[in-house]
């Protein structure tokens, strides 16, 4: 029994010698990692901060890290000394070094506030635009993969249009027909809600190198005049609207208002 015991603690020892000596080792090893290198102070995130905090309330979520200057980031900070009246201008992650292309001017950030969407969105609405909120499916909005910057084309298709006297671009009429064509060119796309992902794809369950399908309904924010405005309202509440992404050198030539006797050409 008691040289069951006496094996028992020489093991407990050996195991704690080991560890011992381990962290000796990495200890050693980053000291001769780092001798002969430039060290500097650089601010690092000790968790993550969002746009818009002041400098002033800035110190309680930061520390002050030595690293050598081959890993400091360009404009790292050393402290906030210089950074009084400002603000974080974007969302801030734990671990990365504070910088300061990461900090604007507080008035400066309140002005580039007033002119993002209201609705969450992360793309600066051009002046004297308005925003609205269209409803669509998915397969309609490019598979969901439109994205807030994005430049987009309308397509409205109507079942039975009416219209007095309407006519497509090579005069024939069209009222009372099924008819789809381009609505508005080259929208901005300020703000994308909603299409989450399944679960079980998210998670990697898909069996090939396609993008999961997202499911549920988005919510696609557009900037645009008054007048089309209208048309888009219209057009969602009384037809079916696609969105196709139009690059700002997308050729606009050559569409006209689709029927089922001119889809053939």
């Amino acid at each position: 029994m008691k040289k069951k015991r006496a094996s028992l603690i020489g093991a407990v020892l050996l195991v704690a010698l080991g560890t011992f000596a381990l962290v000796k080792y990495v200890s050693t090893a980053e000291d001769r990692a780092l001798a002969g290198e430039e060290l500097v102070d650089v601010l690092v995130l000790n968790s993550s901060v969002p746009a818009g905090t002041a400098a002033n309330e800035l110190q309680q979520y930061l520390r002050v890290e030595a690293v050598p200057v081959k890993v400091q980031t360009g404009g790292a900070l050393a402290s906030l000394s210089e950074a009084d009246g400002m603000v974080t201008a974007v969302d801030l992650v734990e671990g990365e070094q504070l910088t300061a292309s990461r900090l604007v001017d507080a008035t400066e950030f309140n002005a580039l506030q007033a002119r993002v969407g209201r609705g969450g969105g992360s793309v600066a609405v051009p002046e004297g635009l308005l925003e609205i909120t269209i409803p669509l499916d998915p397969i309609r909005a490019v598979g969901g993969t439109v994205r807030p910057g994005d430049l987009v084309g309308l397509i409205a298709s109507f079942d039975q249009f009416q219209s007095d006297g309407a006519v497509g671009p090579d005069g024939q009429p069209v009222a009372g027909e099924n008819v789809s064509g381009f609505l508005l060119h080259k929208l901005l796309v300020t703000n994308v809600q909603g299409a989450p992902v399944p679960e079980a794809a998210a998670q990697g369950a898909t069996t090939d190198n396609r993008a999961p399908t997202p499911v549920g309904q988005l919510y696609v924010t557009l900037a645009l005049d008054a007048a089309a405005a209208e048309r888009v309202v219209y057009a969602s509440k009384n037809g079916d609207i696609w969105l196709a992404i139009e690059p700002a050198d997308a050729d606009e030539s050559g569409t006209a208002v689709q029927t089922a006797d001119r889809i053939f050409g």
